[in-house]
């Protein structure tokens, strides 16, 4: 018997905070991040390169849909490999860029789809920004655990 949606959320959502205590635990949350990335990456290669049947679709959109499984480690990230202040900066700094292509992409996405007639030059951009992401995600310094201030050298 299939769970209702409601407590699969909520099964989603205690894996999801079972992964970012693994990733605490094992200072792993480069790897907690990127791995998401590769994945929605090979869905997008999967979804512009393989039959379109309506299964194979939902499949592939489904896999995808993992790409939203890194953000809870790489929002954490910064505060890791950063003071706090340039962590700040740096945090309101990806805030803005992913504005910015919120706004763009979907412009982006309706233009190249305009040109070629088709929706596999949009979601190869897709999958190399995923690909890329993740790669880039891998090339961040490795964390490193921080010493608390004792009170006493304040």
């Amino acid at each position: 018997m299939e769970a209702p949606a409601d407590r699969q959320s909520f099964y989603a959502l205690g894996h999801s905070e079972q992964e970012l205590q693994h990733s605490d635990k094992s200072r792993e949350r480069r790897w907690h991040a990127a791995v998401p990335l590769f994945i929605a990456g090979v869905g997008f290669l999967c979804l512009i390169s393989l039959p379109s049947t309506n299964q194979m679709t939902i499949l592939w959109f489904s896999m995808i849909c993992v790409l939203m499984a890194f953000l809870a480690a790489f929002w954490a990230i910064p505060t890791e490999i950063l003071s706090e202040s340039t962590a700040a900066v740096a945090v309101g700094m990806i805030n803005a860029l992913a504005s910015v292509a919120g706004f763009a992409g979907p412009y982006a996405f309706g233009y190249l789809h305009t040109r070629t007639g088709s929706f596999v030059a949009g979601f190869a951009v897709l999958m190399f920004c995923a690909l890329a992401a993740g790669i880039f995600m891998l090339l961040t310094p490795a964390t490193r655990p921080r010493v608390p201030k004792s009170v006493a050298s304040s």
